[in-house]
C-alpha cells in the first residue's frame, strides 16, 4: 500500500518540478546565440548596423467655398496651413526610404464624408475636410572602418559589396508600436489649450480667471459622438477670498441626458404594462375562459400582448438626441483641490449646469450686427477662436448662501503660436495660385462648427 502511495507523490513532485524547469530553458534556449547567422566582425570592413523604423503621418486639408448656387474646390493646404500642397492622388512620399502603410483617409466628422462647415455671412460659406495617410522611415547606417592602403583599396570595395548583398533590414517587435498605442495615437489631435472668465453674480467683488488644457476633447472619437461625456482640467485663480485651485470636471450634454430621460421612463412604463398585462389581465382571461368553455375568439385575444405595449418597449423614443449648433448646454460635476485663504488645503465636490451661447451666434443676432452694422464681419479675433458666452450655477459651496452664480466668458483654440507670418503667407499663396481667397487661419481650419469643438468648466465663485 505504501509502494503505490510512494510513486504517486514522486510523479507528483516531478511534475512540479519540471515546470520552473521548463521556463528556465525556454529562456536559455532564446537567449541562446546564432551560430549559423553571417559573422559580420570576420569580413575586413567591420561595420556597425543602426536599424530604427519610425512611423509618420501626412496632414492635408481639402477646402471649397459656396459661391451662391454650388460648392467650388479653393485649394489644399498642409496641416500648418502655410503652404499650398498637391491633391493626394499627387502627393508623393516625403524621402526615398519612406514607404506608404495605410490609404488616404478622411477625418469624419458629424458628416459621413467628413466636411466641416463654417459660415461667415447666410451666403458665404467654407467648408473643409482632413485627410491623413501613414507611411514609415526606415533608417540604415553603416559606419565602415577601412584601412586605406594601396593594395587594399580592392578588398575594401569588395567586402563592402559583400556586406550590401548580405545586409537584410528585419524589423523586430521592439521597433512595432502596440496596435492600441496605434489607434490612440491616430484618434488624437490636439485643439489648442483654452481660457475661462467668471464674474459672480451674486458678490460683487468676486472674479476669476481659470486656464483649461482639455483631455478627451483632443480625440476626434469624443468630437464625433457628443453623447460621450467631455473630460478636462484647469488651473483656476479668483478673489473674495483668494484661492488657487486645480479642477477637474466632467459633463454631458443636457440634450443627450434629456433623451436618455425619455428613453428610461418610456422603457419603465412599457415594462409595467407588459407586467400587469402578464400577471392580471391575461391570466383573469385564462380562468374567464375555463369557466365560460367552449373558448372564445375573445378570450383568446387576451393572451395576446397588444401592439400598443409591445411597441412601446421596443420603439424606445427619438432615434436620436437633437443637439444645438448655437447654444451649448451641459450638466456636469467637479472635483478640486485649493489652496483658500482662511481655510487653507482643502478638497471639494460640486454639480454644476450651465448655459452658453456662442459668440459668433451672439454677435449674428445682436441688434448691433443685425442692424447698424449690415454685412460687415465679425471681429478677426471672434473668427479665430471658438467660444460662448453665458451663465453657470454650481452648488454646493462652503459659504453662504451655499451655491453660486457666474457669468462666464470661454475661449478655446489657443496654441501660442506668431500668427502674423502666418496670414502673410497664406495670402502670398492664394494670390500666386488665383483661387477663392480664404481669410482664415489654422486655428479656424481645426475647429468644428461654431462651438463644436468648445468646452467649458465651471467652477465655484465662493
Amino acid at each position: 500500500m505504501r509502494y503505490p502511495i510512494c510513486c504517486c507523490l514522486f510523479v507528483l513532485l516531478g511534475s512540479w518540478l519540471s515546470i520552473p524547469i521548463t521556463v528556465m530553458a525556454s529562456f536559455t534556449s532564446k537567449a541562446a546565440p546564432n551560430t549559423n547567422a553571417p559573422a559580420l566582425s570576420s569580413l575586413k570592413n567591420s561595420t556597425s548596423l543602426v536599424n530604427a523604423t519610425k512611423h509618420s503621418c501626412i496632414k492635408i486639408v481639402e477646402t471649397e467655398v459656396w459661391d451662391g448656387s454650388k460648392w467650388q474646390a479653393a485649394q489644399w493646404m498642409d496641416s500648418s496651413g502655410e503652404n499650398a500642397v498637391p491633391s493626394p492622388d499627387d502627393t508623393p512620399l516625403p524621402t526615398k526610404a519612406s514607404k506608404w502603410i495605410s490609404g488616404w483617409k478622411i477625418v469624419v466628422g458629424e458628416s459621413k464624408d467628413g466636411w466641416k462647415y463654417t459660415w461667415k455671412r447666410p451666403h458665404q460659406g467654407i467648408r473643409e475636410r482632413i485627410w491623413l495617410r501613414y507611411y514609415e522611415i526606415k533608417k540604415i547606417s553603416a559606419k565602415n572602418r577601412v584601412k586605406r592602403t594601396k593594395q587594399g583599396s580592392k578588398d575594401a570595395e569588395a567586402s563592402s559589396d559583400e556586406i550590401e548583398q548580405t545586409m537584410v533590414v528585419n524589423q523586430g517587435p521592439y521597433f512595432e508600436m502596440p496596435q492600441w498605442m496605434q489607434a490612440v495615437r491616430e484618434d488624437f489631435n490636439f485643439k489648442g489649450f483654452g481660457w475661462t472668465f467668471y464674474k459672480s453674480l451674486l458678490r460683487p467683488t468676486s472674479a476669476g480667471v481659470a486656464f483649461r488644457f482639455p483631455i478627451t476633447f483632443n480625440f476626434d472619437t469624443f468630437d464625433r459622438n457628443p453623447q460621450l461625456p467631455s473630460c478636462s482640467g484647469s488651473v483656476a485663480v479668483y478673489n473674495n477670498p483668494w484661492c488657487i485651485g486645480l479642477f477637474l470636471t466632467m459633463s454631458f450634454r443636457l440634450e443627450f441626458l434629456q433623451w436618455l430621460a425619455r428613453r428610461v421612463a418610456e422603457r419603465t412604463v412599457a415594462a409595467v404594462l407588459w407586467v400587469i398585462w402578464i400577471l392580471f389581465v391575461r391570466n383573469l382571461g385564462m380562468c374567464f375562459s375555463l369557466l365560460t368553455y367552449p373558448v372564445t375568439h375573445e378570450w383568446k385575444q387576451l393572451a395576446v400582448v397588444p401592439e400598443y405595449v409591445s411597441t412601446l418597449w421596443t420603439r424606445g423614443g427619438v432615434e436620436k438626441p437633437q443637439y444645438r449648433r448655437t447654444v451649448e448646454e451641459r450638466l456636469g460635476c467637479s472635483a478640486s483641490w485649493r489652496l483658500t485663504q482662511g481655510q487653507g488645503f482643502e478638497f471639494r465636490r460640486s454639480c454644476w449646469h450651465s448655459v452658453a451661447p456662442t459668440l459668433t451666434s451672439l454677435w449674428e443676432e445682436s441688434l448691433l450686427g443685425r442692424l447698424f452694422l449690415g454685412d460687415i464681419e465679425p471681429p478677426a479675433w471672434l473668427l479665430r477662436y471658438s467660444g460662448t458666452l453665458g451663465i453657470s450655477n454650481a452648488a454646493p459651496t462652503s459659504n453662504e448662501p451655499y451655491f453660486s452664480s457666474n457669468a462666464i466668458l470661454s475661449l478655446s483654440g489657443f496654441y501660442f503660436k506668431h500668427r502674423g507670418a502666418l496670414r502673410k503667407k497664406s495670402n502670398q499663396v492664394a494670390s500666386k495660385k488665383k483661387l477663392v481667397p480664404i481669410s482664415r487661419s489654422r486655428e479656424i481650419q481645426e475647429t468644428d462648427l461654431e462651438f463644436e469643438g468648445e468646452e467649458s468648466d465651471v467652477l465655484e465663485l465662493s
